[in-house]
């Protein structure tokens, strides 16, 4: 069942310079993002290319097959303080 939603959307009164200031900063936000996005979504396909991965794929729902799902997020780099390394890392631009 869904509810109705509403949005409202007002214009943020700037003036020029306030708009260049704040395109730049999402054009910035924009460009973080998706380079972050590119690094998880190649570390997840070579994971995705590891046998323990398809084993892990076949094993039935338990806690082994989350501790092995687990293990592998973190040998790929791809839990959340990682991302939020690689963001760090995009930042400064390394």
């Amino acid at each position: 069942m869904t509810s109705q939603t509403f949005i409202l959307e007002l214009p943020i009164k700037a003036d020029d310079s306030q708009s260049r200031t704040i395109a730049k900063k999402f054009e910035y936000g924009r460009m973080l993002y998706n380079a972050t996005l590119g690094s998880g979504l190649g570390r997840l396909t070579q994971m995705r290319q590891d046998p323990e991965w398809r084993r892990a794929c076949e094993m039935s729902k338990g806690k082994e097959r989350n501790e092995l799902f687990r293990r592998l997020n973190r040998k790929y780099r791809l839990t959340e303080y990682d991302f939020h390394a690689d963001i760090a890392r995009h930042r400064e631009g390394t």
